[in-house]
C-alpha cells in the first residue's frame, strides 16, 4: 500500500492518487495497517500538492478534485479530533510508541498535538524509552511547547517513583506554574517512594540535607506561581510531602504562607476554597490531619455564611471534598444536600475524596447512590487507582467493568473517552496489561466513529445551496440538522434548533422558521436550569435578530430583565442582565446595552463592550467605536476595528490596528475578516499579502477563500480557491465555495449526507 502511494507521488500521477487518497476502503486498510491515520492524511497531502501544481501548468482548476480531498482530509481529522492526550499516551504504555506517534501527529489542531506529543513524551520517559522521548522534546517549536514537554518527562517519571530523573527535567522549566507542578510532583515522590524520612533521604542521594534541599526548591516554586487557585493545591501537596519526609515544621509554615499569600486575593469565597484544598491535600499526611481538620472545619464555617450561594455554587463541592478527607463525612453530606440544586455534583467530589483516603467501602457506597452515570463512573475510577498497588486484581477488574459499564451511559463522547482512559490507566497500575489494552482499543475506536456533520456546517451548506438555487440540496441539509438537533436534549437541543429555524429563514422557508423558533422559545421557557432559561431566551433573541426581527429580540431582552429583577441571588442577576444584553445587541439597541454595563458581571464586561464595538462597526460608526476600544482596552475589538477600517479603504490604518494585537493568536484570528473586507474595496494585493503572513492553517484558509470569493467564477478565483482548501476547513468557506463554484455545493451535499 505504501510504496503504491510512493510511486503515484514520483510519477505525479494526480488522479490516481486523489482516487486513492479518497478511497474509504484504503483509510481503513491504513488504519488497520498502522494504527493511525497519518499516513493517510500525507497522502491527501501529497495529492493536494499535485493537484495545486496541475492547476498552475494550466491556469486553471477543476475544484471538484479538490473538494473531494478535502472532505475526506477534514473526515479524517474530525474522527482523530476526539481522541484526549491522555488517550493517545496510554497506547505507548500499551506498547505501542509508534501508534502514539502516528495518532499524536494526526491532530490537526496546533493546540492538541502538542498537547499530545507531551504527554507521550512523559509516557515514553516512564516505559524506559528516553531517547524518543528526548527526540519528541527537540521538536517543540517554543519555549511554551518546550515547557509543556519538560513538564510531561518530569511528571511522568515522578508519576512511576523516579523522583531523582524528574527533577533534572523539572529544574529546565522556565514557566513558574508549570515549574512548581513538576517540582512538587518529584518531591511527592520522593516522599512516597520510601516509607520513612530516612529512606527518603538515601534515595535523594544520601545526604539528609539534599532531601530537604529538593523540598526547599519546591517551595521557592510554589510560591512563584502567580494563580492562587494552582498555589493552593500545590503548596497542600508540598505540604503533605514535606511531612512525610519528616519536615513537619516546615510543613505548617508552608501552608501558612501559602494561605496568607492567598488571602490577599480573595473574599470569602476563595478563603473557603483555599482552605478546602488545603484541607484535602495535607489529609494524607498523619501528622498533618489535626491542622487539616481545622481547615476544612472553618473552610465550612466559611462556605455557610456566603451571602449568594447560587452565585457560588462551584466551592461547595471543594468544601464538602475537604471535609471528607479529614473524616467529617455527615457535614460534608449535609453541606451539599443543603446548599447545591444537585447534590449529585458534591457527591462526586465526597465520593472521589473518600476513595483517595482510602475509605473504599464508603466510595463505592457512595457511587451507587448517584444517579448520574458521569459522575458514578468518576468515583469508580478514583476507587480503582487506589486499588491497584493492592495486588487485588479480582476486586480491579471488577471496578474495571463497573466504570465501562457507567461509561458507556455517559452521551458525551469528551467525556467517554475521558473517563475509558483514566479506567485504563489503572488497570496499567495494577499490571493489567491485556485489559487496559482492550479498554483503550475500544475507548480509540468509539471516539474514531463518534462524530458526523454537525448542525451548524449542515444549516450554513444548505444556506450556500439554497441561495445558489439548489432548493433539494437545501431542503436535505435541513431534514438532517433538524434530525441532529431533535437528537438532543435540554439546552443543546434548544442551540441546535434555533440554528435550524434560521437555517429555514434564510433558505426561502419563513414560515416554518418562526413555527420553529416558537418552539424553541417554548422549549426554552421549560428548562429547568435559570442560567439554561435565559440563555436558551438568549439564544432565540440572537436567531431573531440574525432573521430580521429586532422587534422579537428586543421583547425578549425585556423579558429576561424582569427575570433578572427577581431574582434571589445577586450572581444570578447579573448574569440573567448578560443574557439580557446579548438580547439587545440582536436587536441592534446598543445605547440599552452600554445602559446595563454596571450590572454585568465583571468577567463578562469586555464580551458585550466587544459586541457593541462590532454593531458599531457594522452601522459605520467607526468613531463611536473606537471611543469604546479606547476605554476598554480590550483586543477581540481591535479585530473589528480594523475590518471596520479596512472597508473604508485605509489600508495603512487597519495593517496597524492588526499590529496593535499584541496576541498573535487573536491578530492571526482577526486577520481573514481584515482581508476579506479589503478585498471588497478593490485592494487585492493587501489582502494577499495579509494572507501569505498568516501561520494558522484555519486563518490562511479562510482569508484566501475571501479572496478567491472576490475573484469570483474564473480561473484565478478557482486556483485560489483550491489553495485555500489546501490550507484550511471546508466548512468554514461554504460562503465562499457558493461564490466561485456553486455548481459543486450537490457535490458538497453528497459528501456530507453520505457521512456518519
Amino acid at each position: 500500500m505504501r510504496g503504491y502511494t510512493q510511486l503515484l507521488r514520483e510519477q505525479g500521477d494526480t488522479s490516481r492518487l486523489v482516487a486513492l487518497a479518497c478511497d474509504t476502503r484504503w483509510q481503513e486498510r491504513l488504519w488497520r495497517a498502522s494504527g493511525a491515520d497519518l499516513e493517510a492524511l500525507s497522502a491527501m497531502s501529497a495529492a493536494f500538492d499535485l493537484v495545486i501544481t496541475d492547476g498552475g501548468h494550466r491556469g486553471d482548476q477543476d475544484v471538484s478534485v479538490a473538494l473531494r480531498l478535502a472532505a475526506a482530509r477534514d473526515g479524517l481529522h474530525d474522527r482523530t479530533a476526539p481522541l484526549s492526550s491522555d488517550l493517545i499516551a496510554l497506547w505507548a504504555r500499551c506498547g505501542h510508541p509508534a501508534r502514539a506517534v502516528h495518532l499524536a501527529e494526526s491532530q490537526r489542531d496546533a493546540w492538541n498535538r502538542v498537547a499530545a506529543l507531551s504527554a507521550l513524551a512523559g509516557a515514553l520517559a516512564v516505559v524506559a524509552r528516553p531517547d524518543q522521548a528526548a527526540a519528541l522534546l527537540d521538536g517543540a517549536n517554543s519555549t511554551e511547547d518546550r515547557d509543556r514537554f519538560l513538564a510531561a518527562i518530569a511528571k511522568g517519571l515522578a508519576d512511576a517513583g523516579r523522583p531523582a530523573e524528574a527533577l533534572r527535567p523539572a529544574r529546565r522549566i522556565s514557566d513558574p506554574e508549570r515549574r512548581a507542578e513538576a517540582l512538587v510532583a518529584a518531591v511527592g515522590a520522593l516522599a512516597g517512594s520510601a516509607g520513612n524520612a530516612a529512606a527518603a533521604r538515601e534515595e535523594a542521594g544520601a545526604r539528609s540535607a539534599d532531601a530537604v534541599s529538593w523540598a526547599l526548591e519546591a517551595v521557592d516554586a510554589v510560591m512563584a506561581v502567580p494563580n492562587t487557585v494552582s498555589r493552593s493545591v500545590l503548596g497542600a501537596s508540598l505540604a503533605a510531602s514535606l511531612s512525610r519526609l519528616g519536615e513537619h515544621r516546615r510543613a505548617l509554615a508552608l501552608a501558612e504562607r501559602v494561605l496568607s499569600r492567598s488571602a490577599d486575593f480573595g473574599d470569602a469565597v476563595r478563603r473557603a476554597q483555599y482552605l478546602a484544598l488545603f484541607a484535602r491535600g495535607m489529609s494524607t499526611a498523619p501528622r498533618l490531619a489535626a491542622q487539616a481538620a481545622e481547615f476544612a472545619v472553618t473552610s465550612a464555617r466559611l462556605a455557610a455564611d456566603i451571602d449568594d450561594p447560587d452565585g457560588v455554587n462551584w466551592v461547595y463541592p471543594h468544601v464538602a471534598a475537604g471535609l471528607e478527607a479529614t473524616g467529617h463525612h455527615q457535614q460534608a453530606i449535609d453541606l451539599v444536600s443543603r446548599f447545591l440544586n444537585d447534590p449529585e455534583d458534591g457527591l462526586v467530589e465526597i465520593g472521589i475524596a473518600a476513595a483517595e483516603a482510602g475509605d473504599l467501602d464508603r466510595a463505592l457506597n457512595l457511587a451507587e447512590r448517584i444517579t448520574e452515570p458521569l459522575y458514578r463512573a468518576r468515583v469508580l475510577n478514583a476507587a480503582g487507582r487506589m486499588t491497584a498497588g493492592a495486588r487485588d486484581p479480582a476486586r480491579t477488574l471488577r471496578l474495571a467493568r463497573q466504570a465501562r459499564a457507567a461509561t458507556d451511559e455517559v452521551s458525551s463522547l469528551h467525556w467517554r473517552v475521558a473517563l475509558s482512559a483514566d479506567t485504563a490507566d489503572f488497570l496499567l497500575r495494577a499490571g493489567q496489561e491485556k485489559h487496559a489494552h482492550e479498554v483503550v482499543k475500544r475507548a480509540t475506536n468509539a471516539a474514531r466513529r463518534g462524530r458526523g456533520p454537525g448542525v451548524g456546517t449542515l444549516i450554513e451548506l444548505a444556506v450556500a445551496a439554497g441561495r445558489s438555487g439548489q432548493r433539494d440540496d437545501a431542503t436535505r441539509l435541513i431534514h438532517r440538522a433538524e434530525q441532529a438537533a431533535d437528537a438532543s436534549s435540554g439546552y443543546a437541543r434548544v442551540l441546535k434548533l434555533a440554528k435550524v429555524a434560521e437555517g429555514l429563514h434564510h433558505t426561502d422557508r419563513p414560515a416554518e422558521g418562526d413555527e420553529l423558533l416558537r418552539r424553541v422559545l417554548h422549549l426554552s421557557r421549560s428548562l429547568a436550569d435559570p442560567a439554561e432559561r435565559t440563555e436558551g431566551l438568549r439564544r432565540v433573541a440572537e436567531a431573531f435578530g440574525r432573521t430580521g426581527k429586532p422587534d422579537g429580540a428586543a421583547e425578549l431582552a425585556q423579558e429576561i430583565l424582569g427575570r433578572a429583577g427577581t431574582a434571589d441571588s445577586p450572581s444570578r442577576r447579573r448574569w440573567d442582565t448578560y443574557a439580557a444584553a446579548g438580547a439587545l445587541l440582536a436587536a441592534g439597541d446598543t445605547d440599552a446595552v452600554l445602559g446595563l454595563k454596571g450590572g454585568l458581571p465583571e468577567d463578562a464586561v469586555d464580551e458585550i463592550l466587544t459586541g457593541v464595538v462590532k454593531k458599531l462597526v457594522e452601522a459605520g460608526d467607526l468613531a463611536a467605536a473606537e471611543l469604546i476600544i479606547d476605554r476598554q482596552g480590550d483586543e477581540h475589538a481591535l479585530g473589528h476595528l480594523a475590518a471596520g477600517t479596512a472597508a473604508t479603504g485605509d489600508v495603512a490604518r487597519a495593517a496597524a490596528l492588526l499590529e496593535d494585537i499584541s496576541t498573535p493568536v487573536l491578530r492571526e484570528a482577526a486577520t481573514p475578516a481584515v482581508v476579506k473586507a479589503l478585498c471588497r474595496v478593490g485592494a487585492r494585493a493587501a489582502a494577499r499579502a495579509l494572507a501569505d503572513a498568516l501561520t494558522a492553517p484555519e486563518h490562511r484558509g479562510k482569508a484566501l477563500a475571501a479572496i478567491a470569493q472576490s475573484l469570483g467564477p474564473c480561473p484565478q478565483g478557482r486556483l485560489v480557491l483550491v489553495e485555500a482548501l489546501c490550507w484550511g476547513l471546508w466548512e468554514q468557506m461554504t460562503e465562499e465555495i457558493a461564490g466561485v463554484v456553486p455548481e459543486h455545493l450537490p457535490l458538497l451535499a453528497h459528501l456530507v449526507l453520505a457521512e456518519g
